[in-house]
């Protein structure tokens, strides 16, 4: 299951750049993110991973990223799920909703940028991003 799809607004235009809507991502991520007895649930078959997602992510955020690779991968596949597979998106916007998962996060926006493409979940070219990898909702 993939939160916080780009659709529907939630990055506009503003001030000659762009901003996520906030008012519209904190619905998403609640839409995303049901709660339930011990807390957020994400919706994943696996226990392992719902457990995993569940440590990193709290309220639509990123709370850290886990050190180990294998572990990274899971909660950035989580993160890429943000971006429509086929859309393509400018720096900025990609900035933008990675900027949201990040406020508060020793990870910064940059930095998980990087990390998704380094883990080939986002692919870029002529400035612009796409998602080329993760998982996709069935």
């Amino acid at each position: 299951t993939c939160a916080l799809p780009i659709s529907g607004g939630l990055v506009v235009e503003a001030d000659g750049g762009n901003e996520v809507r906030a008012e519209l991502f904190s619905d998403v991520v609640r839409a995303a993110t049901p709660p339930d007895e011990v807390g957020e649930s994400f919706g994943y078959v696996d226990p392992k991973v719902e457990r995993l997602v569940r440590t990193f992510v709290r309220h639509g955020r990123l709370v850290s990223l886990p050190a180990q690779r294998g572990r990274r991968r899971t909660v950035l596949e989580h993160v890429a799920c943000s971006f429509e597979p086929g859309v393509r998106y400018s720096e900025h916007e990609v900035d933008t909703v990675l900027h949201a998962w990040s406020t508060g996060c020793p990870v910064d926006h940059v930095a998980l940028r990087r990390y998704l493409v380094d883990e080939n979940l986002l692919d870029r070219a002529g400035g612009e991003y796409w998602r080329c990898g993760g998982w996709l909702d069935q």
